[in-house]
């Protein structure tokens, strides 16, 4: 999906509304409050209600945008922006191409985005487990690992297979230590971003280990270099994992005819948690 296209589908939030209420109506269809099966859409609130005890449900309290004071279509323009550009954008690219005025806002949004990227490609791609050497972005980026994970779900003609890079194991305790110390210190900014995510550092041992071709390998590290060398000046390995599900999402949906953003919400987990207003992975 182009700028064009974009904006003259999604240019105002009513037509936001309409485009994100579909994936969303199934997880209301029952009240969590009383068990009645009729709720009824109210536009006046962007949301649901039961006609039995009156419990409303907005839409974005049930969306993985619940943690923002930004409308939908902000959110639709940050999706469009991560997703459907051929090219990979910093924050600092996306916040000039954005009706965004703060670096921090479109900071917060886009690593929203990333978990939940991360938690389709953990779920599409769990089929085959390597290891996948990669001293060339550590020569480029010193302080990010010469090493990384990578499972494959494999295509019947190996055409179209679907990947998923994760940080080493051995590198799970370091950041996993460093996101309690910051929740403890209340240092960071963004607390709900410090949650663990089951997409990182997941090695299912029931995989099957598989051996990379080494010229399969190549193209995959240096793709992937693309993204980070020329476009961020320096990364930081605690933020790196977001960048991975970002990159593999893209890779695994290379010949989708579809726009990356219809597929992102096709794929989603929509479920609706009993006696809570948030989603599944909240």
């Amino acid at each position: 999906m182009n700028n064009l296209t974009f904006y003259s589908t999604f240019f105002d939030e009513m037509k936001c509304v309409e485009f994100l209420k579909p994936f969303y109506q199934k997880s209301v269809e029952t009240c969590s409050k009383c068990g009645f099966k009729k709720l009824k859409w109210y536009d006046s609130f962007v949301g649901w209600r039961c006609e039995k005890c009156s419990k409303k449900v907005s839409l974005k309290s049930i969306s993985f945008m619940r943690d923002s004071n930004k409308s939908f279509s902000e959110w639709m323009e940050i999706l469009h922006l991560v997703l459907d550009t051929k090219k990979a954008c910093s924050i600092k690219e996306i916040l000039r191409l954005s009706q965004q005025t703060r670096y921090e806002t479109v900071f917060h949004m886009i690593r929203k985005i990333q978990q939940e990227i991360g938690e389709i490609n953990f779920r599409e791609v769990q089929e085959c487990h390597a290891f996948l050497d990669a001293p060339e972005v550590f020569d480029h980026f010193p302080n990010l690992p010469d090493k990384l994970e990578v499972f494959i779900k494999l295509s019947k003609r190996r055409t179209r297979d679907k990947i998923r890079l994760v940080l080493p194991m051995d590198l799970e305790k370091i950041e996993l230590d460093l996101r309690h110390k910051l929740r403890c210190d209340c240092s960071y900014r963004f607390p709900k971003l410090l949650k663990h995510s089951r997409s990182c550092f997941s090695q299912d041992h029931a995989c099957r280990h598989l051996t990379l071709k080494e010229d399969w390998m190549i193209k995959i590290k240096a793709n992937f270099l693309k993204v980070l060398d020329g476009i961020h000046h320096d990364f930081s390995r605690f933020h790196l994992q977001g960048k991975l599900d970002e990159y593999c999402f893209k890779y695994n949906h290379r010949y989708a005819e579809k726009s990356k953003l219809i597929l992102f919400f096709e794929r989603l987990n929509f479920e609706f948690r009993q006696n809570s207003v948030h989603s599944a992975f909240g």
